[in-house]
């Protein structure tokens, strides 16, 4: 048993109906005028389209902002931050990852003046950021309860975040029922994001023995649950357990440091706009094999959490892991080509350098996975 510390600011209402707390928080804390950024694909949706209708009638003023980025960007951020005026009590993020991102984003801009860009990094904020709530609609990026925003930065061809203990949501309202609208594609990109939260946290070196009970819970009801969700997107019950695993992985990130799949999953996302979970699922097959071939022994407690799995010698369950991965991964579609992506054997050496650049990611990982490795697992992911 390990020592660990544990933070959790964010005040968490889960379960179908919990939609419902947003009046009394609003109320209780006497937020009158809001702030939206919400996902411009399910603003029209009856359930959102109440949702909001209940906000406005029950603030004095309240101004929407429809998001229509996938992979936000920095000028992104800049265009719309004049569109907020500084008398806002509370900003509310309604949709997946980059819709929380934004209004985390908005949150720190509204009283710091400085370019957007100014921000990135670690407090950088010289002036109050605005309460945060984050009400996901997709299940995996973890972004209502992390004190974390991702933003592209065009000119340097780089994701980095503007990061902060301010900028964690005050409250997350984890609704099932406001998943339920989510369409396939983002639902598998957002679960399997989930499930590379798990791997990359679990076998961390910066795990804990906290953070692996919640990584390891996490990965079990992703993994078990959203190939259900995928056969009956319309069941509350698929919908709920894929949301609180995806809330666990979560967790579990917060509290041991990324890894090497998450590493290899930003320069795909910032040259090929590739979105996020896909981009991790691409790699996740390939960083397993990598360490099941140099002796990795820790998806041993993987395999054991994954329905209807009889007890293997352990020096197989690895390997027997990854081939369940694998299977997966075929049935969810996740390619194992990122050349159809653009990317091209020219492209190698940038996409190497832009992942040294992540020397904490890369460093978690239990076995050394260094410029060599990163260069294999590129041409092992290219047609030729």
């Amino acid at each position: 048993m390990n020592t660990f510390s544990f933070l959790l600011n964010t005040k968490v209402y889960y379960g179908i109906g919990s939609k419902k707390n947003l009046s009394d928080i609003l109320r209780a804390e006497r937020w009158n005028s809001i702030g939206i950024c919400i996902d411009k694909n399910i603003a029209s949706i009856p359930i959102f389209e109440e949702l909001l209708h209940t906000l406005k009638s029950q603030s004095a003023s309240s101004f929407i902002q429809e998001i229509d980025i996938t992979e936000p960007t920095y000028e992104y951020l800049e265009s719309i931050r004049t569109s907020f005026n500084n008398e806002i009590d509370v900003i509310i993020g309604i949709g997946g990852g980059s819709a929380l991102d934004v209004a985390k984003g908005i949150a720190v801009l509204i009283n710091n003046d400085k370019p957007a860009i100014s921000y990135r990094g670690f407090d950088k904020m010289t002036e109050p950021v605005i309460p945060i709530i984050g009400i996901p609609t997709t299940a995996g990026t973890g972004s209502e309860i992390t004190p974390n925003a991702s933003f592209i930065d065009t000119n340097e061809k780089r994701k980095l975040g503007i990061n902060g203990e301010d900028i964690r949501p005050k409250y997350a309202i984890l609704d099932p029922e406001l998943t339920v609208s989510c369409p396939i594609g983002p639902t598998i990109s957002s679960g399997v994001d989930a499930i590379v939260h798990a791997h990359d946290c679990y076998i961390s070196l910066g795990h804990t023995s906290l953070s692996r009970v919640f990584s390891l819970e996490g990965f079990k009801r992703v993994y078990n649950y959203l190939p259900k969700v995928i056969k009956n997107p319309d069941n509350i019950d698929y919908r709920a357990e894929v949301l609180y695993g995806a809330f666990f992985a979560a967790i579990g990130m917060i509290h041991s440091g990324g890894g090497v799949t998450s590493v290899l999953s930003y320069p795909l996302g910032v040259h090929y706009r590739v979105p996020h979970g896909i981009a991790g699922g691409v790699f996740l097959p390939h960083v397993i094999k990598f360490n099941v071939d140099n002796g990795l022994k820790d998806y041993v407690a993987f395999y054991r959490e994954i329905d209807d799995k009889k007890q293997n010698n352990d020096n197989e369950v690895g390997h027997l892991f990854l081939n369940d991965i694998t299977s997966l991964w075929n049935k969810l579609g996740i390619p194992n080509d990122i050349s159809q992506f653009g990317y091209k054997e020219k492209d190698k050496q940038k996409f190497i350098n832009d992942s040294l650049t992540m020397k904490a990611g890369l460093e978690g990982n239990p076995i050394p996975f260094k410029e060599k490795e990163i260069g294999t697992i590129l041409d092992q992911l290219t047609v030729n």
